[in-house]
This record gives C-alpha cells, structure tokens and sequence, in this order.
C-alpha cells in the first residue's frame, strides 16, 4: 500500500500499523475488527486459520500474510454487506503485496 508503514516491537509481539490521514484502509481494519469482536464464530474462524497457517508457512512470513486473504475477504464480505455497503458475495481477490 502506498504510504503505508508497518513497524514491529521490540519482542515481535505488536505489529503497528500506520497509514495517511487519507487513507481508507483504517476504516477496513477497524470495521473488520469490530465485526470480529461483535462475531463470535467470524472470529474463531479467522484464529482457526491463523493457526493453520502459521504452522504451515513458519518459515515463510509473506506466504503467511497472502494467504490470509481468503478468510479475510470472506468475513470483510459479510461485514461490508451487514453494513449495507455491498453485498455479501466477495468479489475476486485482489492480489495484495506484503511489506
């Protein structure tokens, strides 16, 4: 993403996430988290995945990052669409570059 910075703590336990003041991707994170935490079974889903994936891309960290995406798209299409944006069928991924 363009002007988007990604920092790490010290112990890797905190990824910080910083965009422009114009961006909109703050807005897709925020509503993504917010339906994770109002989504009891969106948000195991997600952990589930999270889990899978990283046991099987540990010494791969952007190949953990790509294939998040599917369940991400999937949850974000039904949040979009709970908020009457869209609707709740994702449209083709988008390929994403990793920091």
């Amino acid at each position: 993403m363009p002007r988007h910075r990604l920092l790490v703590g010290p112990a890797q336990d905190v990824n910080l996430h910083v965009w422009p003041q114009d961006a909109p991707e703050p807005i897709r994170h925020r509503l993504f988290r917010d339906w994770l935490r109002a989504h009891p079974a969106d948000r195991d889903r997600y952990a589930t995945a999270k889990r899978r994936l990283a046991r099987d891309t540990a010494d791969r960290a952007s190949d953990y990052s790509l294939a998040k995406n599917d369940v991400i798209d999937q949850i974000l299409a039904r949040a979009f669409a709970a908020a009457g944006a869209v609707t709740a069928e994702p449209v083709a991924p988008v390929p994403r570059r990793t920091p």
